[in-house]
């Protein structure tokens, strides 16, 4: 009984073939597309690595720029300490070094996100040459 049910359902079905140049001309522009994204993927992992060594880079320029103005930038932290009226436990200013150090890891930090933007902005506006050849 199951079988003439799929026999029933099956009767009907003819689907028109193709012939084999369609197939394959759809076969290998599908082909090309894929290899077309693959190629820009590619592209895309060699951009971003580029970026992150050039953030790491002027993260890294930056914390040893402060750590030698480190005398200095620590003058104006004490300077500035002594603007801030006292409200409490002075914890944050128990040393005038750490607020030094907490300035400086903000501003590497800072200076490596904007550095990794720039990159990967200016990487974006650039054609790859690979995809030109193509």
């Amino acid at each position: 009984m199951e079988d003439d049910k799929l026999k029933e359902l099956f009767n009907d079905f003819h689907p028109n073939l193709s012939p084999d140049s369609c197939f394959m001309s759809k076969l290998e522009d599908s082909l090309d597309k894929v290899e077309f994204i693959r190629q820009h993927n590619l592209e895309m992992r060699k951009r971003s690595k580029k970026a992150v060594i050039i953030a790491a880079l002027a993260g890294f320029i930056t914390g040893v720029v402060f750590m030698l103005l480190m005398p200095y930038t620590d003058n104006i932290v004490r300077t500035f300490k002594l603007s801030i009226p006292q409200f409490g436990p002075d914890i944050l200013f128990l040393s005038y070094n750490i607020l030094t150090w907490i300035i400086a890891a903000f501003l590497s930090v800072v200076s490596a996100l904007t550095a990794y933007d720039i990159t990967i902005l200016r990487a974006k506006t650039q054609p790859s040459r690979n995809m030109m050849m193509n």
